[in-house]
């Protein structure tokens, strides 16, 4: 004759047992207590983070746009009564370059516009889109998304300076366009001023728009291409 096997069913939980149970997940959705908890939970966190095993994470910025600034060459012949500057602005066409003078100096103002940032379905769906169109940059939403792992390249709006004799008259400025370097030449001097080297301002780049003092554009107005 085989053994037989009892198995013992688990018994009915006690009124006790029950009250306790019921007592603890009310205490747990007590406000007070929550509030304890979390008063206890930053305490701990910030002795983690004074001790050096925790450290705060900021939160997601999009970095700020790597500002322009064309680098130039200062060129004085001796066997030429002209200063030449060349400046290395690749990919801006010559409507985004202005000319000025103002006290006692050349500026050479303009901008750079990201390619990637235009709203290149504006072109096929808009086949009569004007330059300023295409040139309006993409929405907010537009340039959270696009990913750049490898960002080297700047823009933005730029301004470059030079020192030029006192008397140079407007229509003695000269510039050009081609292959990516503006080419802009002036006198060494006026018909009555004597010869000084000319002096190079700092760089500037600028996230707002070209300086907003009044320009007097040299004859040639923007760059001729």
């Amino acid at each position: 004759m085989s053994p037989t096997r009892t198995s013992k069913s688990p018994s009915p939980a006690s009124p006790l047992s029950d009250l306790v149970s019921r007592q603890i997940y009310e205490q747990f959705g007590d406000p007070a207590f929550l509030a304890a908890v979390n008063r206890a939970a930053n305490i701990k966190c910030l002795m983690a983070i004074q001790a050096g095993r925790l450290r705060v994470a900021s939160p997601y910025k999009l970095p700020e746009p790597i500002r322009y600034i064309p680098r130039m060459d200062l060129v004085d012949d001796p066997s030429s009564s002209y200063y030449s500057a060349v400046f290395e602005i690749p990919g801006i066409n010559k409507d985004s370059i202005s000319l000025g003078i103002r006290s006692g100096k050349l500026f050479i103002t303009g901008r750079r516009h990201a390619p990637y940032f235009k709203p290149a379905r504006l072109e096929a769906a808009t086949p009569n889109a004007t330059q300023s169109d295409l040139d309006r940059p993409a929405s907010d939403a537009t340039q959270r998304a696009l990913r750049l792992p490898v960002r080297e390249l700047r823009y933005g709006n730029f301004e470059r300076s030079v020192d030029i004799p006192a008397g140079i008259k407007e229509s003695e400025i000269k510039a050009i366009l081609m292959d990516g370097l503006l080419t802009v030449t002036w006198p060494k001097a006026s018909h009555n001023t004597v010869a000084t080297a000319p002096r190079i301002s700092p760089a500037k780049s600028k996230s707002s728009s070209p300086s907003n003092h009044p320009q007097t554009l040299v004859a040639a107005g923007p760059a001729a291409q």
